[in-house]
């Protein structure tokens, strides 16, 4: 049958709990419709965005498209190429914001992630705790440089707080730029540092 073939041809497939066929020609109906109900202000992007769709930064042209935003649910998704292009520019801290780790998967299989130059993390894994899994990517964006002292609102009422709201930016050294590939390996490395910041 067609797995036996695929196996042959070294082709992977996994099947997707989907009920709608985003990303093939079977949506090409509801492009019209797309465009149509399509509302949001066109303004150009407060930061550089890699499209996955085009696999190249975002242009003010195209987020203003509603054509561009429509066409998307019909049309195949490059992704892939797309966070190759991104880890070509540098190491990067991941994180997938929607649920589960689909995206995830993909972004374990590139070569940057797979030999420790950047890292991944799920914002809403799905087998955490929503609020434990939130803390663990401000932590890691906090380790990174960032200024997440807004996160200290995101635990729940009574919950120790995790990170400090003083917004005080840590400065990275080369040695501290590696990645977190998991959860407890975060925790343990940012208790390190908290404890050394603070003795």
């Amino acid at each position: 049958g067609g797995a036996a073939r695929r196996d042959a041809d070294g082709v992977t497939a996994r099947p997707v709990p989907a009920t709608t066929p985003f990303h093939s020609p079977a949506m090409e109906p509801a492009v019209a419709a797309a465009e149509r109900a399509h509302g949001a202000a066109a303004r150009p992007a407060a930061f550089p965005v890699r499209s996955g769709y085009t696999t190249r930064l975002l242009t003010s042209e195209q987020a203003a498209s509603a054509r561009f935003w429509a066409r998307q649910i019909v049309d195949t998704v490059q992704f892939g190429p797309a966070l190759t292009a991104l880890l070509d520019g540098g190491d990067r801290l991941l994180v997938e914001c929607g649920p589960g780790r689909t995206l995830s998967a993909f972004a374990l299989r590139q070569r940057a992630v797979r030999t420790g130059g950047s890292g991944v993390l799920s914002l809403l894994p799905g087998d955490v705790a929503d609020h434990s899994a939130t803390l663990t990517v401000a932590a890691a964006l906090w380790c990174e440089g960032h200024d997440v002292g807004a996160a200290a609102d995101l635990r729940p009422s009574g919950a120790p707080a995790v990170l400090g709201a003083s917004g005080r930016r840590f400065q990275k050294g080369p040695e501290q730029l590696r990645p977190y590939r998991s959860e407890p390996e975060l925790f343990r490395a940012l208790l390190g540092r908290r404890r050394s910041e603070n003795p």
